[in-house]
Order: structure tokens, then sequence, then C-alpha cells
């Protein structure tokens, strides 16, 4: 694993140390505007860094020392093994992509967004990975093109459904990367949760991978499904649905697995009273 050079790691540091400690609130956003177009980075966990120019709220969030679902991550590390392929479906910023890659054999990474893809690329280079293949693509139930609808406030939130601006992306399916194996599917995605799963039916039936799914209600909504509709769609697989973490009061990150953990089940995808 490669690291940051010098300079930029004390200049880094120096920066994140003022944002966090300094009572002072004037011109902290300036500073960090500014400071983020020259190679600003954040150590994450396990030795990690990733480039922070202020692409996305997390890469703030990341300056200034605050972790990005602690549980979801404390559960990889448990679950990843070295022999591994890991595939990382939205993977925005490569924040995951790069805590799979540490561990597994390979990751694959697809992100519709170019900037995004972009960024994914510099961090996996800025940790020395070359287990981790970036694919430029939106995942869905259909081969074929999308409008992805461009969020003004942080790219994190780019959508299949929404409203606002949009760019033509190419749409595949995680059937069609034609993987030879796939161990850990990881699905966020902004409510295109459930088609990524009807277009990735044949690799869960073959290979029965863990599924760590973001279920987010209201992006749900936006694409006319709901929270029953991804569990229905998990639970035909076969697969036990375990809530991981509770990110906000109707959001979830959610482990789905063809075998038995000790986790609390994720009781809104039991039958309803």
């Amino acid at each position: 694993m490669t690291v940051p050079s010098l300079a930029s790691r004390v200049a880094s540091q120096a920066i994140a140390f003022y944002l966090r400690h300094v009572p002072v609130a004037r011109g902290k956003t300036r500073l960090f505007q500014t400071a983020a177009r020259y190679g600003l980075v954040a150590q994450i966990r396990n030795g990690l860094w990733l480039r922070t120019s202020g692409l996305t709220e997390a890469e703030h969030q990341f300056v200034l020392g605050q972790p990005k679902e602690p549980e979801t991550v404390t559960l990889f590390e448990s679950l990843i093994t070295p022999d591994m392929v890991c595939v990382d479906v939205g993977a925005n910023i490569g924040y995951y992509t790069v805590l799979l890659a540490r561990a597994a054999q390979i990751v694959h990474a697809i992100e519709p967004t170019l900037e995004l893809v972009t960024r994914i690329r510099e961090n996996a280079a800025l940790n020395g990975m070359c287990n981790v293949v970036v694919h430029h693509a939106a995942v869905g139930e259909h081969i074929g093109s999308a409008d992805l609808y461009i969020s003004t406030e942080d790219p994190e939130a780019n959508s299949l459904h929404g409203s606002g601006p949009t760019v033509r992306v190419r749409l595949t399916t995680l059937d069609a990367l034609a993987l030879p194996r796939v161990d850990l599917l990881k699905l966020d995605c902004e409510g295109s949760e459930l088609a990524a799963l009807r277009g990735a039916v044949k690799t869960i039936n073959r290979d029965r991978p863990l599924i760590l799914c973001e279920c987010n209600t209201g992006a749900l909504g936006d694409s006319g499904h709901t929270v029953r509709d991804l569990t229905d769609a998990l639970h035909i697989f076969g697969y036990t649905i375990y809530q991981v973490e509770q990110l906000r009061a109707d959001v979830w990150n959610l482990l789905a697995s063809p075998r038995q953990h000790n986790l609390p089940l994720f009781r809104q995808s039991l039958p309803y009273p």
C-alpha cells in the first residue's frame, strides 16, 4: 500500500486540525474549499486515504474526522476474506471500494457519475490498489441507456429517478457483466436497488453472494417502489434480512444472506399486522 506525499499529509493534517479545533467559524468553508483544490487528503480506517476536494459532503466529513457508517464498516471487516470477489454498485467516491479492496481479491466498482468515477480511480491509486476495476455505468434491470438526474446539492444523491438536469449514461445489468464469481454485492443506488436485483437473478442464484443493501424509503418511493417490494425481492432468493445500521429515520443498511448471522432481523421486512 502506498501513501500520499509527506507534504500532502502534513498540510492536510494541519488544515484538518484547524477545522476541527479552532472555535472561530469564519473563513473555515473558504479554507476547506481552497485547500481541497490542491490535493487535500483524509485518513480513514486502517491507514487508508481518500482524496477530499469537497466533491461530496462525505469528503468534508472525512476531513473533520467523522466516521461514515461505522457499524456497516465493522461488519464488512468481519465478513471479507482474501479470496472474495466484491461488487460495489453505486460506489460514489470509492469509500467502500477501498475498504473492500484492502482485504478482498478484487473489487468491481460501478458508478454512473463521471466525476465520481474519476475520484474512485484516484482513491484506488492513492492507496496503491491494483485490484479495483471501475465500470462507468448505471445498474438496472435492462441493458441500454438512461437519464441520470444530477443533484444540485451532492452528487451522492444522483439518481435514475428524480427531477432537474440530466445526463445520458450507459445502463447495464449485473448479469450482463458476466463476472465469473461474486461473493459480496453492495447496493447503494438511490432507489434503483430493486431494478439492480432483477438484473442480477442469474448471478445471485449461481453464487449466493452476501448482499449489503441500502434501504431508503424516499428514494424507493421516487422509483415507484416500497420497502416491502425490496425486501420481498430479497426473500424470493431465500435470503434472511438483517438490520445492520439505521442511518436516518427511514434509511437503513441491510444485510441479506443465505446463512445465519448474529444480527437483529430487519423488522420492517416481516409481514405487516
